[in-house]
């Protein structure tokens, strides 16, 4: 019975976290999708006051939890000694998208008709921001779906491929104002993230990785105008 009460506990508090942080964007999705939104300086501060408090707010929820230890979570000192996992991480990023992208490419032209949603950045004078903005995303993502989603999911004893599965399948939902190809890119990255969590159990390496992945979008498409 007590059992039985604590994983609804944990099914009761994921939901509430999950429907705070991203439901309205989830349900919303075809009005949050700009591409140029990231000129905007404001905009970004926007994005660190949404995203400061979620990390502050999940890092609570996990200390108050007598039952797990921080290290449980993937919560670590961030020293030197991560820098050849960062490093190895972002190689295996950045092959695992050219796959992506040379799979996309030989996808006929008529299984793939839908216009590709590209990011429009072109704000010099805000690259600082932007830096801190992609950073700050990725931890707050990575915090939540990989640290804290995942976490919880153990104890539910549900087996290491469902949870990668679940968790990168609600992950992937909120990426579809991208268009399939994101959602389907986010479906494959999410889990590449959840393997690396998982290999290292520091959340610092997927969160910085995948920070740096959304400033490169960024940047690419800044350079490439």
């Amino acid at each position: 019975m007590g059992i039985k009460i604590y994983n609804r506990d944990i099914l009761i508090e994921t939901t509430i976290l999950f429907a705070l942080f991203y439901l309205p964007s989830y349900l919303f999705q075809t009005s949050i999708g700009d591409p140029s939104a990231f000129n905007d300086a404001l905009f970004n501060i926007q994005l660190w006051s949404a995203y400061l408090p979620q990390i502050a707010l999940i890092l609570f929820i996990i200390y108050k939890n007598s039952s797990k230890s921080f290290s449980d979570y993937g919560l670590k000192k961030i020293c030197l000694e991560n820098i050849p996992a960062i490093a190895i991480t972002a190689l295996g990023l950045v092959i695992l998208v050219g796959l992506l992208q040379f799979i996309l490419f030989l996808i006929p032209l008529s299984a793939a008709a839908e216009s590709p949603f590209v990011w429009d950045f072109h704000n010099a004078s805000i690259i600082p921001l932007i830096l801190i903005s992609s950073l700050l995303t990725g931890y707050s993502e990575e915090l939540f779906f990989r640290s804290y989603l995942y976490t919880q999911l153990e104890d539910l004893e549900l087996g290491k491929v469902h949870i990668i599965i679940t968790v990168n399948l609600i992950f992937a939902l909120g990426h579809f104002y991208e268009g399939y190809a994101g959602g389907l890119n986010a479906l494959i990255l999410g889990s590449y993230f959840s393997i690396i969590f998982l290999w290292k159990r520091n959340i610092h390496i997927p969160a910085i990785v995948h920070g740096l992945y959304n400033f490169a979008a960024l940047m690419i498409s800044f350079y490439g105008q």
